[in-house]
């Protein structure tokens, strides 16, 4: 449905609230955003920045991430 309304965009990205996003994981978190070493060891940023790093911290860190690489992919087209 959004491809026949914008036929000429190459990707969209959809997004919910920020916060939704967080509390979702809060239930239950994704491997993103849970820490996972095995995502970790490709991705820095996924990785807690100390021992007392607090996990909602590390999710913030994470969508932001997330959220900006986004952005940087619309600023490249």
């Amino acid at each position: 449905m959004i491809r026949e309304v914008y036929p000429q965009v190459a990707a969209v990205f959809l997004v919910r609230n920020p916060d939704g996003i967080l509390a979702s994981h809060q239930k239950l978190p994704g491997r993103h955003m849970a820490g996972d070493a095995v995502l970790v060891s490709n991705y820095s940023q996924l990785a807690p920045s100390s021992e007392e790093d607090v996990v909602l911290d590390l999710r913030i860190r994470v969508l932001v991430a997330l959220l900006s690489a986004m952005d940087n992919f619309y600023d490249e087209r």
